[in-house]
């Protein structure tokens, strides 16, 4: 009874900014505890956004922003080349017989198509770059994204001599007495090559591409607002992914104005 107690040991931090004070009275003891959390001003713990990485989450946000107008723009375009079908071909009648040929409208659609899909794809990876180092959560998404864009310029390689052979065969098809193919046709050894070439840089961009939505999925994990989730759901399925792009850019506008006007501008990190 007389041996004086024990004084309180050091501080001890458990994560950046967060200290636990240990409780020197024994179990049991009136209005005893084992521990007593004491929260010391700081950044937090990581993976939560905090006052130190403003800048850098307003970055990201605007990027993951800027990729979900792109997305709808890219979604219209798909509208257009689904719906005017029609209008992406044409057949030539001569003397000798007739010949699919692609307009030029449909060469206009697949290379704004594709220029779009590119700086989408560049903007996801640096929206996952810029949180990548205070934010250990963004490293696979951000090096899946840089798989995708290798997996979509194999695809955009292969689709040359893809749609060259399509281009031929419908004229073999077009010219035979009985509506059959020919082995012969000039066309057939494009349409394999082109279609090996696009099935192994789909499978490469399907992974890449998974990849992003995981990423935009812990977009919502880190910013604790569901509708980054719920977005990265419905751009699995077609025709919603329109719906998932408006709710993935109303969330990045929400989360980025929680954050204020930036203190500074910053040059695009891709």
């Amino acid at each position: 009874m007389t041996a004086p107690l024990a004084g309180p040991p050091p501080l001890a931090p458990s994560s950046p900014g967060h200290y636990f004070l240990s409780d020197p009275r024994p179990p049991g003891y009136p209005g005893g505890s084992l521990t007593a959390p004491l929260l010391i001003a700081g950044d937090g713990p990581p993976g939560v956004p905090s006052p130190s990485t403003r800048e850098v989450d307003r970055a990201s946000l605007s990027y993951l922003l800027w990729a979900a107008v792109i997305w709808l723009a890219t979604g219209v375009v798909s509208l257009v080349l689904v719906i005017g079908t029609t209008a992406l071909f044409s057949v030539h009648t001569t003397t000798t017989g007739s010949t699919y040929v692609f307009a030029p409208l449909f060469y206009v659609v697949v290379i704004v198509s594709a220029a779009l899909s590119f700086v989408e794809v560049l903007l996801l990876r640096a929206a996952f770059h810029r949180l990548e180092p205070v934010d250990r959560r963004f490293s696979t998404p951000s090096k899946l994204a840089l798989l995708l864009i290798v997996g979509f310029v194999i695809l955009l390689l292969g689709l040359v001599p893809l749609l060259i052979g399509a281009q031929s065969i419908t004229g073999c098809i077009a010219n035979s007495s009985n509506s059959t193919l020919s082995g012969n046709c000039s066309g057939i050894g494009d349409v394999v090559l082109g279609a090996l070439v696009v099935l192994a840089g789909g499978i490469i961009a399907l992974i890449g591409y998974v990849g992003c939505l995981i990423g935009i999925w812990r977009f919502g994990s880190r910013y604790q607002n569901d509708l980054f989730k719920v977005g990265a759901i419905m751009l699995i399925i077609p025709l919603l992914n329109v719906v998932g792009a408006i709710l993935i850019l109303i969330a990045s506008q929400t989360e980025r104005n929680r954050r204020g006007s930036p203190t500074a501008s910053q040059p695009p990190q891709f």
